[in-house]
């Protein structure tokens, strides 16, 4: 299903907190004070320190067609020669991960990093 577009903004200290319950949720444990300090950091670079946080999508993972919560917005994309492109909606490009929550939007984050041995391991190290 197709949301509207919407902003989601949050503090540092609203990220740390979905951050810190996701991880515990997805592992069993609490992450360590870097590896938060690194989560916190990409996230913060990837959506403008979370205040163009788009549905909670912390890492602005786009969506395949038959993802549950969709949001659409402009964007643009960088091919292998450098060459910037933009999209609009209802272009497939512009279709990204909407959650309803924080902590929702940090879970999914948080799988897909860990679906991806080399990030994974990469936070870890």
């Amino acid at each position: 299903m197709i949301v509207k577009d919407m902003l989601t903004p949050l503090s540092r200290d609203d990220a740390s907190r979905a951050f810190l319950t996701a991880y515990q949720q997805l592992t069993g444990k609490p992450p360590t004070v870097a590896v938060l300090a690194l989560l916190l950091a990409q996230s913060a670079f990837e959506t403008g320190h979370w205040k163009s946080l788009h549905h909670f999508n912390f890492g602005n993972a786009k969506a395949g067609p038959n993802y549950p919560l969709i949001t659409q917005f402009r964007c643009s994309e960088v091919d292998q020669n450098g060459v910037e492109t933009f999209y609009d909606p209802p272009h497939p490009q512009c279709n990204f991960r909407a959650y309803e929550t924080a902590a929702a939007g940090a879970l999914d984050y948080l799988k897909v990093l860990q679906n991806r041995p080399h990030w994974w391991q990469g936070l870890h190290t």
